[in-house]
Parts: structure tokens; C-alpha cells; sequence
């Protein structure tokens, strides 16, 4: 159930960047069996990014260079 889970919050994310009027765009990296690596390309602040991600639901750790989805 765990991999449904993550393909449906994948779906949900990339969704979700679809409708984001800031987002120019987005592309995956790479992957592999634990993590989906994006490229977002997003015309505002990080900040700003982060609060319409809050606000969709979607929280995201920054503690490292690359941040991740919790």
C-alpha cells in the first residue's frame, strides 16, 4: 500500500505544480527506488514558494540543500 500512496502523492504534487501560476516548470531528474528528484523552476521567492505548497497541504523539509516532500 505504501507505493500507492507514493504514486498518489506524486499525482497530487505534480497536479498541483500544473496549477500554479509561478511555476514556469518542472522536470524530474532522476529517480530511484525511495525519492523522485525534481527541477522546479518557480518565478517568486522560495518563501513564496513554500506558503502556496503550505497551503495545498504539502510540506516540504528544508533543513538541507535539497529539500524534501514529507
Amino acid at each position: 500500500m505504501k507505493n500507492k500512496k507514493n504514486i498518489l502523492l506524486i499525482s497530487n504534487f505534480e497536479k498541483t505544480l500544473d496549477e500554479m501560476n509561478l511555476v514556469y516548470e518542472y522536470s524530474i531528474l532522476k529517480y530511484d527506488k525511495d525519492f523522485v528528484y525534481y527541477q522546479i523552476t518557480f518565478n517568486g521567492t522560495p518563501n513564496n514558494f513554500l506558503n502556496l505548497m503550505k497551503n495545498k497541504d504539502f510540506d516540504l523539509n528544508t533543513q538541507n540543500k535539497t529539500w524534501f516532500l514529507k
